[in-house]
């Protein structure tokens, strides 16, 4: 088999002319021994443990210095591929291709966000607004040029990129958002993988993208500028998780009627980064998000930072095991006080089960706590049965079946309800966008 050197790991030469390679240890080599190994054709590995021996040769495999492929530095996507391979991203590129993003908004922040989408050669890129460049825009917005003042910014962007990368399709869309319906319509047309928010105008639009992305379960990533403030935040992910509206109240009776948000080109390039680099995971599904269910307010000049939580998303992702246990609980409670009052299981039974299918299914974190809280609660019922049976009544059970049978038919039900609670609420959450994307040709790889 064939190594090739790894072009980019660094090697550094000393003043007797020796080289060595920082990231594994200090052992130098001369010069010429190693521009050896930079034969483009690569070099037999048994060649290689005769020169070096196989302890050395194993521990440069090991440390990726040799690799069995070759790295073609001169590829589009080489520098980003080798990235994505030492970091073991399997099958990141085919991702990004095959990916679909929307940005609202080709401004400060947009422009860059967009330029990294191309850049990165993601497959699909809609680019939304209804804006001219103008001569202010020039300190801070990228790809623009006094040629351009006065034409609109999603054409002029969109052709500059297209230069920058044609393997990116990138698709101009001259309009504004006026109303929920209007962004509605948007995102059902272009049907993204995941949407960038980088304008605020009108003030609006961030209730309607939260509503609109709940209904369609699309996700969304967000940046803004606050006055001097930069807000990143948070990362909509569907359902569960906290939209822009849960941190910050948006009056229905406001309107913004002036003001000009004061900004930095260096500021908006961080915060483009940062939503970037949030799209990149959200698509490829690598590395943990920055911004979920939180904002980070900060203000680079004065060396302010915040992180901007919300209650309800926090406690809601803390719940756990004690969810179960405090739903438990609560079924006992009410099996207990129903057969007070009640003066029958059966009835008692049936009101906690109500309570487990309704309590169980709606609060806990997930479906899997919901039915392991109900049919624990199932087997607490069985064992009750089997008391009062057994030792509060002096009754021997009938057969030794029966209590069998008995554990058998509430798992079943209760198995069965919430089940059936869960496809329906899965089907009507998810129904629609999956009508859509079915009826417009999502899965034919558009």
């Amino acid at each position: 088999m064939k190594l090739y050197l790894n072009r980019y790991q660094p090697i550094i030469r000393n003043a007797s002319d020796e080289v060595y390679f920082p990231y594994i240890d200090k052992t130098f080599y001369p010069r010429e021994q190693i521009d050896d190994l930079r034969r483009e054709e690569g070099i037999d590995e048994e060649e290689l443990v005769r020169s070096y021996g196989k302890e050395q040769i194993d521990k440069w495999k090991k440390a990726q210095i040799l690799l069995p492929f070759p790295i073609q530095a001169c590829d589009r996507y080489s520098r980003e591929s080798s990235f994505e391979y030492f970091l073991h991203m399997d099958g990141c590129r085919n991702k990004l291709e095959r990916a679909r993003v929307l940005i609202l908004g080709c401004g400060g922040i947009g422009s860059h966000v967009a330029w990294n989408m191309a850049a990165l050669g993601i497959g699909h890129v809609f680019l939304v607004d209804s804006d001219v460049v103008e001569e202010s825009n020039l300190n801070r917005q990228l790809l623009y040029d006094t040629g351009d003042i006065g034409k609109s910014k999603e054409e002029v962007l969109g052709n500059k990129l297209k230069k920058i990368n044609p393997n990116t399709k990138i698709y101009p869309i001259h309009q504004r958002v006026d109303c929920k319906e209007a962004l509605e319509d948007l995102l059902v047309n272009t049907r993204p993988d995941v949407v960038v928010k980088s304008f605020d105008s009108p003030i609006y639009i961030s209730r309607w993208l939260d509503e609109a992305c709940e209904k369609l379960n699309c996700p969304y990533v967000c940046g803004i500028m606050n006055g001097t403030r930069q807000l990143l935040g948070p990362t909509y992910l569907g359902r569960g998780t906290a939209r822009f509206s849960d941190f910050f109240y948006i009056d229905p009776d406001m309107e913004k009627v002036g003001g000009i948000a004061p900004s930095l080109s260096f500021e908006l390039m961080e915060m483009a980064a940062g939503l970037s680099e949030e799209v990149f995971k959200l698509l490829t599904g690598y590395g943990n998000l920055n911004y979920k269910n939180r904002i980070i307010e900060s203000e680079n000049i004065s060396n302010i930072k915040n992180v901007i939580t919300t209650d309800l998303y926090e406690a809601k992702s803390a719940r756990g095991r004690g969810d179960i246990f405090r739903n438990l609980l609560i079924l006992v409670f009410i099996y207990w006080i129903g057969s007070i009052f009640l003066h029958t299981g059966g009835a008692a039974l049936a009101l906690t089960l109500l309570y487990a299918l309704i309590a169980s299914a709606l609060i806990s974190e997930e479906e899997r706590s919901a039915l392991l809280c109900a049919n624990v609660f199932s087997l607490f019922c069985i064992g009750m049965n089997y008391f009062n049976q057994t030792v509060a009544r002096h009754e021997p059970m009938n057969h030794p079946g029966d209590l069998l049978v008995q554990f058998t038919t509430v798992i079943t039900v209760v198995s069965v309800l919430l089940l059936l609670f869960t496809a329906v609420e899965m089907l009507v959450w998810n129904g629609k966008k999956r009508i859509i994307r079915y009826m417009r040709g999502r899965g034919n790889g558009e």
